[in-house]
């Protein structure tokens, strides 16, 4: 697979995503897919998926996860930012280019899952946490 820098501006392995056309931004695209009627709508969401999934895909790739991992972090992405969170709303040809927006959502994602999957590894063993500001409550003595 080719790969070609995500942004001019940096060259870090970090910043590199597949080669597919994805960055050619169709903004009437993005248009139909949220302002469409159902049906064009649908194509145009099914296009953009399609046209953006190599280029997300490789990109969390890039960042150490394994084949299966990232794809599922790809699918989670698409289904939960993308759709859910309505990602393509945001976008305006006015306020900057679309796979900047793409890519610091993609990025914010990433550090959301890895957020939530260690999470509980930082409770105690018991899952009891001690109250510090609580009058009564237990003294912190610090050396």
């Amino acid at each position: 697979m080719d790969l070609m820098p995500f942004d001019s501006s940096h060259s870090g392995p970090e910043d590199r995503v597949a080669d597919s056309g994805a960055w050619q931004t169709d903004w009437s695209m993005i248009f139909r897919a949220v302002h469409g009627d159902e049906e064009p709508a649908a194509e145009a969401w099914d296009q953009l998926a399609r046209r953006y999934w190599p280029a997300i895909y490789a990109y969390i790739r890039s960042s150490g996860r394994d084949i299966h991992e990232a794809s599922d972090l790809t699918q989670a992405f698409v289904c939960d930012v993308m759709v859910r969170r309505q990602l393509l709303e945001s976008a305006d040809p006015t306020r900057g280019r679309f796979r900047t927006l793409l890519m610091t959502a993609l990025k914010n994602y990433l550090v959301e899952q890895h957020r939530f999957a260690t999470r509980r590894k930082r409770l105690p063993r018991d899952g009891r946490l001690l109250e510090l500001d609580r009058e009564g409550g237990p003294a912190l003595h610090i050396p």
